[in-house]
């Protein structure tokens, strides 16, 4: 080979070197977004759903999270976009987050049982694919090795949601557990007695609802998302109680929930119930018990989180009529509007039972 030969040779083979360890055009300094775009893309191959496939779910927690210290609501145009899932749909869900977390998302297809979840760390996206076949994913084993992956703590919630969606529950079920962030029994209970009252102890003109969850837990969400009353408005009181005194109000072993209360306050009437749900009968006939809810080692063991998944996608599978029929009412009580002040400055359960 000729010296200009050798020389030219030596000039290419540099440039290809070169080009080969230059990012694409694309990759480099590509904004968070645009990140954002192609771990989507990648995610959809990953699933193997076409475009608006009826079969796929988006969550993501866009409308709440940064992306480049930004508001990351932007990437909600991106994921229908790329997926077609839509709000309209119930394709496309938002999941509560702190405003401060970072963006992620996970695509669900139930048909091929795969979940991909993919989150911003340290500038870049990182994603992971489980296998979310509950034969699978039930398996203690296999939900502590999911778990120790990128999805970390989020596996529950991104999951229980994901897989309560496959069996097609309605859509305020679907905006209460993503307001929640995670579905669990506690969230069926709020949307059981919801439902309960808007047949049984329904609104008059001028009346409003009042409620006091006690002990304060995952019913409370439910209940403001479907009525609107949040605890800003005075329309929502998350309550402590001990299970000893709580136990005081147990009607055949079936312990008080919350206090609805209708308030007329133009009127100057309010009228309140005291209400439990008969969780014995529900979980035997989701053929569960509630003992499983409370394995040993509490939330350091899997099945703590697998049971509460597993009940509140077969919560979601009952008909509505059978649902708000495990609905006890305990007490009630009637007096003037200033009645639902009384009933929230303390034990709310006091002045319903007369005790």
């Amino acid at each position: 080979m000729s010296m200009v030969r050798r020389r030219a040779f030596s000039l290419i083979l540099a440039l290809l070197l070169l080009w080969s360890a230059i990012p694409a055009p694309a990759a480099r300094g590509a904004s968070g977004m645009d990140q954002a775009k192609a771990a989507l893309e990648q995610a959809m191959a990953e699933v193997g759903e076409k475009k608006g496939s009826q079969a796929l779910l988006v969550l993501t927690n866009a409308a709440y999270a940064r992306l480049d210290g930004d508001s990351a609501v932007g990437f909600l145009d991106v994921a229908t976009a790329v997926t077609g899932a839509t709000f309209g749909a119930r394709s496309l869900l938002g999941v509560h987050s702190s405003m401060l977390s970072p963006l992620w998302f996970s695509l669900y297809s139930p048909a091929s049982n795969t979940l991909v979840y993919a989150v911003q760390k340290d500038g870049a996206f990182a994603a992971q694919k489980i296998d979310a076949n509950p034969g699978h994913l039930f398996a203690p084993d296999n939900w502590k090795a999911a778990g120790s992956g990128i999805i970390g703590g989020s596996l529950f919630s991104v999951v229980s949601i994901s897989l309560a969606w496959a069996v097609t529950p309605d859509y305020m079920s679907l905006q209460a557990a993503s307001f929640h962030d995670h579905f669990c029994p506690g969230v069926n209970y709020g949307l059981i007695i919801g439902d309960y009252i808007e047949k049984r102890f329904p609104l008059g003109p001028g009346d409003a609802y009042v409620f006091a969850v006690a002990p304060s837990r995952c019913a409370a969400d439910a209940l403001q998302v479907m009525y609107n009353t949040t605890t800003g408005k005075g329309g929502d009181y998350g309550m402590g109680i001990s299970e000893a005194d709580l136990a005081k109000y147990a009607v055949n072993g079936v312990k008080p929930t919350a206090v609805v209360m209708r308030v007329n306050r133009k009127n100057d009437v309010c009228d309140a119930l005291a209400l439990g749900i008969d969780s014995a009968r529900l979980y035997a006939d989701i053929k569960m018990s509630e003992t499983e809810l409370s394995p040993a080692g509490g939330g350091q063991n899997p099945l703590f989180y697998i049971a509460r998944t597993r009940a509140s996608r077969e919560m979601c599978r009952l008909p509505k009529e059978q649902r708000i029929g495990y609905v006890v009412e305990l007490a009630k009580t009637s007096g003037k509007a200033d009645l639902a002040d009384k009933i929230t400055a303390n034990d709310p359960y006091a002045k319903v039972f007369g005790k």
